[in-house]
């Protein structure tokens, strides 16, 4: 190969790299950022939503919470974290196991269709329940997906 060649391609790869990467950085940065409340039970907990919607209209939230005590520290009887979503009607989506992590911290990615609505996490017996439970540990205010 040349040496005019190489340098081509040298250059075709390094603004090829820079796309992607500018791409992935916009992927990381963009979204709406949703702050969770405290909720009915007492725990020290907090956390973020990262709030994005695709061109089919399906909601994506990536879920970042830290300082978790177990579930049955919380609650009594209790052995999962469920994420909820609830739209301006009142009916609840189950979206959903957090995961809890050794260093406090719960982490979930999830999707719905709804376009207003509010983030729950409670304490639950059950990944599987139909609606939340009363251990409600942290909650947004209700949202539009912009």
């Amino acid at each position: 190969m040349s040496g005019k060649f190489q340098a081509i391609m040298r250059w075709g790869f390094l603004t090829m790299a820079f796309f992607v990467f500018a791409f992935a950085l916009s992927a990381c940065t963009a979204g709406q950022k949703v702050d969770f409340e405290k909720a009915q039970v007492e725990t020290q907990a907090s956390g973020t939503a990262t709030i994005t919607k695709d061109n089919l209209g399906t909601t994506a939230a990536e879920i970042k919470i830290s300082d978790l005590k177990a579930p049955h520290e919380v609650a009594q009887d209790t052995k999962y974290y469920v994420l909820w979503a609830e739209d301006e009607t009142g009916s609840y989506a189950n979206l959903g196991k957090l995961r809890l992590e050794d260093d406090r911290s719960g982490r979930l990615w999830a999707a719905t269709k709804f376009d207003k609505l509010r983030l729950l996490i409670t304490a639950e017996k059950s990944t599987n329940a139909d609606a939340p439970s009363e251990a409600t540990i942290l909650k947004t205010e209700m949202f539009s997906v912009e």
